[in-house]
Order: structure tokens, then C-alpha cells, then sequence
């Protein structure tokens, strides 16, 4: 079952990693435009919707029983220019931009190697009943013996075996990514936590005086 909500997850996140892919390569160019000036409103768009991919992530996971806090909202009782200079500055907004960079081409990976692995390992398993309809293996196979079949069948159970292993590393790989980069820590969550106590007292203050 494990192996079976590990390939769900594999296939169900290569919904976000696509345009999550393409907000990450529109990043580069709002980096690169950066250096201009002209590139920093949109370079502050790409942050904030990279926040958003993060949201997006968490639904697949939920197949896996994986669950992450999202990280401290940036703070806007600064004014704009103070709020997007905070937003250029926000460590999680690039960190989040970065995995939707890195997330596609591990998907992608693991689900077209998951995919074929199974399609062949079940193929191969069941080649001695299929072998009956067509001696050729529907242009696949080319063996004349039926006995010969038996060897497709020994490849297919290798295959087979290694298949949920294979998978489940795969999937700890992307893990590891989540926790890098989509995952807040303990302590930025904390000092976001003070940062945002700080400022709530000062405005109390401030409407008291």
C-alpha cells in the first residue's frame, strides 16, 4: 500500500511542478532584468506567487501523510517600498522558487521511471499467457519457445521487487527537499513569531498615545 500512495503522490505532483516550473524559469529572467531596475516588480510577483506553489505542494503530499507548516508571512505595516524590499529579502520566497526549479526534473524522473518500470514488469510477468495470442510479443518479444518465456517472467519479478524501493528513494529524495526548502525551521518560525508580537505591541502603543 505503501509503494502504492508513494506512485500516486509521484504522479498527482507533476500537476504543480509544471507551471510551478515555469514560474521558476520566469524568476531567472525577472533576476536577470533585476540588474536593470526594470525586473524588480516582477521579481517581487515571482516571490510572492512562489509562496503560493508552496500551498500547492502540500496537496499531493497529503497522499504520503506528509504535512508542513507554511512559512511566516512577510510583513506589510512598512509602507510598499519597505514591504517589497522585505519581500526581495525573505529567505522562504527564494527558497520556495528554487524547489519549484529542482521539483519538476525529479518528478518527472521518477515518474517516467516508475511508470515504464511497472508497465514492463508486468508485461513480463505475464508473457507466458499472453504468449499464446501472439508468439512474437506483439513485435516485443521475439522467442519461439513458450519455455523461454520463463525467463521474462524471473526479470519480471526482479523488476518487481526493486520497483517499491526504487520508488520510496526517489520519493525520499524529493522529501529531503521539502524539508530544505519548503519547510520552515523552528526558529525562523519562532523569530517571525517575535518579529510579529514586536510589532503588534508597537501599535498598541501607538494608538494608546
Amino acid at each position: 500500500e505503501g509503494a502504492w500512495r508513494e506512485f500516486g503522490y509521484v504522479l498527482a505532483s507533476l500537476l504543480p511542478a509544471v507551471p510551478a516550473f515555469a514560474l521558476a524559469l520566469l524568476g531567472a529572467v525577472a533576476s536577470v532584468l533585476s540588474l536593470l531596475t526594470v525586473g524588480l516588480p516582477l521579481l517581487v510577483v515571482v516571490l510572492l506567487l512562489a509562496r503560493v506553489a508552496n500551498r500547492a505542494f502540500r496537496w499531493p503530499a497529503r497522499i504520503v501523510g506528509w504535512h508542513w507548516p507554511l512559512p511566516p508571512p512577510v510583513r506589510r505595516d512598512r509602507g510598499r517600498l519597505r514591504w517589497a524590499r522585505a519581500v526581495l529579502l525573505d529567505g522562504a520566497g527564494w527558497r520556495a522558487l528554487l524547489y519549484c526549479f529542482v521539483t519538476l526534473p525529479v518528478t518527472a524522473l521518477a515518474a517516467y521511471i516508475a511508470t515504464v518500470s511497472l508497465a514492463v514488469g508486468l508485461a513480463f510477468l505475464t508473457s507466458p499467457v499472453w504468449w499464446w495470442l501472439t508468439p512474437t510479443g506483439f513485435g516485443g518479444i521475439d522467442d519461439p519457445d513458450w519455455a523461454g518465456t520463463w525467463l521474462y517472467v524471473l526479470q519480471a519479478v526482479g523488476v518487481l521487487l526493486v520497483w517499491p524501493w526504487f520508488l520510496r528513494l526517489l520519493v525520499s529524495l524529493d522529501r529531503v527537499l521539502v524539508r530544505a526548502l519548503l519547510e520552515p525551521s523552528p526558529d525562523r518560525t519562532r523569530i517571525a513569531e517575535l518579529q510579529t508580537s514586536r510589532a503588534v505591541l508597537a501599535a498598541d502603543a501607538a494608538t494608546v498615545l
